[in-house]
């Protein structure tokens, strides 16, 4: 049965009760101990443990962690032991908000938090809480470190897609989806200014032509006004010269007209 315990804030540790810790030692189970708890809803996480002090058959989680599991009050829960789960190497971390990045180093904040949560699964969505604001996290990738991963001990961890990450020096990576999308609108932008600049340039073009071919069409009126076959001012026969007796018959044709 699921208790929720306000005083469990942060991360992914639940409060099991002392017969299950005497289970695991007559068992011999190796720590830590890791769990993974499925709802009536068939909803799922993997937590770990921090003490063994809840009541017989009561599992005490975070309010977070209830709400993700969609646990109102008591519920039946079902609890499995996890065994040899993988040690991690990598992580890439997606805030939900972007006003998460508003916070000064929220890089340190983030992997300061991550210490509250023993276990990290790939797809989940979990919560941090930095100067008492709530802040959604999601696990986008994770990645196994192989060279600590022990063979032997039977590879049904794998499947999970979860990684342990206590004592763990392990990379993290922040996504920053909202910077992403600023820069594709960005880039968006860039190309369709730049689409309109070419579609000016293309009629600029076309006019450029459009204006060329008017003034050849009045460059060929003016060469074929110049060019025209028209009469000549001096004829030919009005520069031809006459001889003398046809001058002085000229003259006295002249004489006697008048």
């Amino acid at each position: 049965m699921s208790e929720i315990n306000y005083n469990m804030e942060f991360g992914n540790y639940v409060n099991l009760p002392s017969n299950i810790l005497e289970e695991l030692n007559s068992e011999s189970k190796e720590l830590p101990y890791f769990f993974e708890i499925n709802t009536e809803s068939c909803l799922k996480s993997y937590v770990g443990v921090k003490q063994f002090t809840a009541e017989k058959d009561t599992i005490e989680i975070p309010q977070w962690l209830s709400e993700h599991l969609g646990i109102n009050g008591n519920q039946i829960l079902n609890v499995k032991l996890l065994e040899n789960v993988p040690k991690g190497k990598y992580v890439n971390l997606r805030p939900e908000t972007e006003d998460f990045f508003e916070i000064p180093d929220y890089e340190s904040c983030l992997e300061t938090k991550l210490s509250d949560f023993p276990l990290l699964h790939q797809g989940q969505v979990i919560q941090i809480d930095i100067f008492d604001k709530p802040y959604k996290i999601k696990i986008e990738e994770i990645e196994h470190d192989w060279e600590l991963f022990d063979f032997d001990k039977g590879t049904d961890s794998l499947e999970l897609n979860v990684i342990d990450v206590i004592n763990t020096d392990i990379n993290v990576d922040i996504f920053n989806i909202f910077l992403k999308k600023r820069l594709e609108e960005e880039v968006i932008e860039k190309q369709k200014q730049q689409e309109i600049q070419d579609e000016l340039a293309k009629q600029a073009q076309k006019e450029r032509v459009l204006q060329k071919g008017k003034c050849d069409d009045v460059t060929e009126e003016v060469v074929s006004v110049f060019n025209s076959n028209g009469n000549k001012i001096n004829n030919e026969d009005d520069n031809k010269k006459l001889s003398i007796d046809e001058v002085r018959l000229a003259r006295l044709k002249f004489y006697n007209m008048k």
